[in-house]
């Protein structure tokens, strides 16, 4: 009974955690079955139960997650030759490690160690015990619940029941036990919760596209259907004539019949847009805007916060990629064109990693990006730095697209 003490304690001290951490945390109840090592004397198989309170260690990795779990487990279990039980109460800490985390279906490896209190009609001791096993979590439609099945080998380093075995075997001092167990895993908040993170009405579990924008129909799995821009009633992925005037009949390729298309005028050219910010250039008083950045009649930016997809960095570090070098240079040049133009860099980052990783790495993010821009011509006093770690995300966490969208640098226009 020690040892149910011990753990009722442990799990209680765990609950008082940071509400920071308990964003990653979780806990867990099985029934289980149990397959007695043969080499025990006498003991026939028999039920249990196993609960466990655990958290995901904050890593970078894009799917891959390890968690550290607290257990406590008890098995009642019956003599073969008579009616006498014999009880096992038991603590462990294990380490889970799931490759595919955030999939419907989660398989995981699970192993650690502890001890077992075994309290039988021959003694009552503790001994040390390693385990190890597979596992599954499959998602629910229910907010943060999945359920939860294992197999695990438990190995008890027993010097002492052998002695009573007949004939005795005192050479015998280590016996596996194996159970089967099954229950349920709740999550303790939404970041490690089954839901549906582009809101399109299926399950992240089930989404074999995730991200899907607002508003976009979609099949059974999640996915966009083809669109049809000119309304034509064939979908553009089979439109071999895009751009049909409204109300003119097609073919099956999209395209109009030979008289027809010859009657089709074709639309005058557009005025000329350098930089593509919708403004023309005779009338544009602000060239070379970045692309994506809002302007008024006159092509010059106004205030706004913009995110450019395209500003990454390397794994884990403030390093620029290509990409976003390639991105920033565009944008020096648009700023050059605009003088007065000054911007806050923000960084953020998604929830994976302690709090004050993620602050320090944002920062140093948006402090790379300013340097950038000052390297290719613009001045340090129009461009402020600050980082804001992951407390200001645009989409949940729960799924990789998610955690993506959280991972920007943005820009803020503070004065035109």
């Amino acid at each position: 009974m020690r040892i149910l003490h011990l753990s009722a304690l442990a799990l209680c001290l765990a609950a008082g955690v940071s509400q920071a951490e308990s964003d990653r945390f979780y806990g867990a109840l099985m029934g289980h079955y149990v397959f007695s090592d043969d080499a025990r004397p006498d003991l026939d198989d028999a039920g249990g139960w196993s609960a466990a309170l655990g958290w995901t260690l904050p890593t970078d990795w894009e799917r891959a997650r390890i968690d550290i779990e607290f257990s406590g487990f008890g098995s009642y279990i019956d003599h073969e030759s008579d009616a006498v039980n014999d009880y096992f109460h038991g603590v462990g800490l294990d380490l889970r490690w799931r490759p595919f985390a955030g999939a419907g279906v989660d398989p995981y490896l699970i192993g650690g160690g502890g001890a077992v209190y075994e309290d039988t009609q021959f003694l009552d001791k503790t001994f040390p015990m390693v385990n190890l096993g597979l596992g599954m979590r499959v998602a629910t439609p229910f907010r943060n619940i999945s359920l939860r099945g294992e197999t695990r080998a438990y190995g008890v380093f027993n010097d002492r029941i052998g002695v009573f075995a007949t004939p005795p075997r005192a050479d015998e001092d280590f016996y596996v036990d194996t159970r089967i167990s099954l229950g349920v895993e709740v999550a303790f908040s939404t970041a490690v919760a089954v839901g549906d993170a582009d809101d399109d009405g299926v399950i992240d579990g089930r989404d074999q596209c995730e991200g899907t924008p607002l508003g976009r129909e979609i099949d059974g799995r999640g996915c966009p259907l083809p669109a049809d821009s000119d309304g034509d009633g064939v979908t553009d992925d089979r439109d071999a004539c895009p751009g049909t005037p409204v109300g003119v009949a097609v073919l099956s390729t999209g395209c109009p019949p030979e008289p027809v298309a010859a009657m089709v005028t074709p639309a005058p050219a557009a005025p000329l847009d350098a930089d593509g910010d919708g403004v023309a250039n005779t009338a544009d008083r602000c060239p070379d805007t970045p692309r994506g950045m809002r302007v008024d009649a006159a092509g010059c930016v106004v205030q706004q916060v913009v995110v450019f997809p395209d500003v990454n960095f390397e794994f884990g570090s403030d390093r620029l990629t290509p990409g976003a070098r390639n991105t920033l240079l565009n944008m020096a040049g648009g700023l050059r064109g605009q003088p007065t133009l000054k911007l806050e860099i923000a960084g953020h980052t998604d929830a994976l990693g302690t709090q004050v990783f993620n602050l320090k790495l944002s920062q140093k993010r948006a402090e790379a990006v300013r340097a950038y821009l000052m390297a290719n011509g613009i001045a340090g006093d129009r461009l402020m730095a600050n980082g804001y770690g992951e407390g200001n995300p645009v989409a949940s966490n729960a799924s990789e697209a998610g955690r993506a969208e959280n991972r920007r640098v943005e820009f803020r226009v503070t004065s035109r």
